[in-house]
């Protein structure tokens, strides 16, 4: 179920593995295409950790920087003040279970990574790449390395052909997520269907 909630709220509560997932209300030409192809978030990145500040983990062309990089939540929100943001916590369950070393392990091993923008353009015309023997990744595809190294996604997904609306569906999260950023919508098919590997 959503709720409707802030950042300051929130932030105390995130946890590493949380993903947070952004909709531009003004997308840039790139954002605008994923929109329309798949209807759902545009954006998607890993929270790290929590305490004064909400540090994330994303794949993204921002400030100059390309590729894997840390980023502060209350900054990227700013990036999307005229969008949505959702929090989506992981299921106690799912935590509990978790590899958490192999999760940083993964999450440290794709620091610097290139954003994949061909390997991105490939996905968005529906073509079929093998990004797992690749440098570069995008917003989801990083998603979804730390996650499955952790065990929280099956190991056989192609997280190539993964998109934010794909992440959104995995049956991962608690039972309620919160909208921390524009007026209330609500992330169509939450929490209901696997990825197929």
């Amino acid at each position: 179920m959503i709720i409707q909630s802030t950042y300051e709220n929130t932030r105390k509560q995130m946890r590493a593995g949380d993903v947070i997932f952004f909709r531009n209300g003004k997308p840039d030409p790139l954002s605008a295409i994923i929109k329309i192809l798949t209807g759902g978030p545009t954006h998607c990145a890993l929270v790290l950790h929590s305490s004064d500040r909400v540090t994330l983990a994303e794949s993204t062309i921002r400030n100059g920087v390309n590729g894997v990089q840390q980023s502060y939540l209350d900054e990227r929100l700013q990036d999307y003040v005229d969008g949505c943001a959702w929090w989506c916590p992981l299921a106690y369950d799912i935590v509990y279970k978790a590899d958490w070393a192999a999760f940083e392990n993964a999450v440290t091993t794709a620091m610097g990574r290139p954003y994949d923008i061909a390997g991105l353009a490939e996905f968005l015309f529906r073509r079929v790449v093998k990004l797992k023997e690749e440098k570069a990744v995008f917003c989801s595809a990083f998603v979804c390395i730390p996650l499955e190294a952790a065990g929280i996604i099956p190991h056989e997904v192609d997280y190539a052909a993964v998109s934010p609306e794909d992440l959104v569906k995995e049956p991962i999260y608690a039972a309620d997520y919160y909208q921390i950023l524009g007026n209330r919508r609500e992330l169509n098919h939450w929490n209901s269907v696997p990825i197929a590997a």
